[in-house]
């Protein structure tokens, strides 16, 4: 689930250059200041505009399950309270869909994905054949594709990951033609 956290400050046009410096101290250190989580985050926005002679600075953080709160210190939130103990499926599918954007576009990009992403993703794809109803008849071939996959990213072979993931996309397809 994606969290979102809004910090404005006003400010004189001199305090700006100060304002920055704060900002990439916490994203290099990630201390105890209000902005700290900015590093961690999925996505962040910063705007600013001219009121009346001082500066309103908007920054918008955006993470998921928490993320940007520090490891360890918030859970999933649909995860609380379900008797089985799992994030819902449509929060894992979710996440899943910008993991594989991210893998295909360091792949196209001659690069390998991060690993904490490409974990991130075989987790959650291992965790997505655990719910019943939701295209059982494609988990064996989904979850074969997957740990080769995995399998060749652990080996850094970057074509063999560009044929799994072109078999990924044509494993999703063919379930959410069904199912989504």
């Amino acid at each position: 689930m994606e969290e979102e956290r809004k910090i404005e400050r006003t400010m004189q046009r001199n305090e700006l250059p100060a304002f920055f410096r704060e900002l990439a101290d916490a994203l290099e250190q990630d201390g105890d200041s209000a902005l700290s989580g900015v590093g961690r985050s999925r996505k962040f926005k910063i705007s600013g505009k001219d009121e009346f002679g001082h500066l309103s600075v908007k920054i918008k953080i955006k993470s998921q399950w928490g993320e940007a709160d520090g490891p360890g210190e918030a859970q999933a939130p649909e995860a609380e309270g379900r008797p089985s103990g799992k994030p819902r499926y449509k929060d894992v599918k979710k996440r899943m869909k910008g993991d594989f954007r991210l893998i295909v576009k360091a792949l196209h990009e001659g690069g390998l994905p991060p690993q904490d992403i490409v974990e991130r993703f075989v987790g959650d794809a291992r965790l997505m054949v655990t719910y019943p109803g939701k295209g059982e008849e494609f988990y064996e071939d989904f979850s074969n594709a997957v740990e080769e996959f995995a399998t060749a990213f652990a080996a850094g072979d970057r074509l063999a990951m560009g044929a799994m993931a072109e078999a990924l996309a044509h494993q999703k397809a063919r379930c959410h033609a069904i199912y989504d």
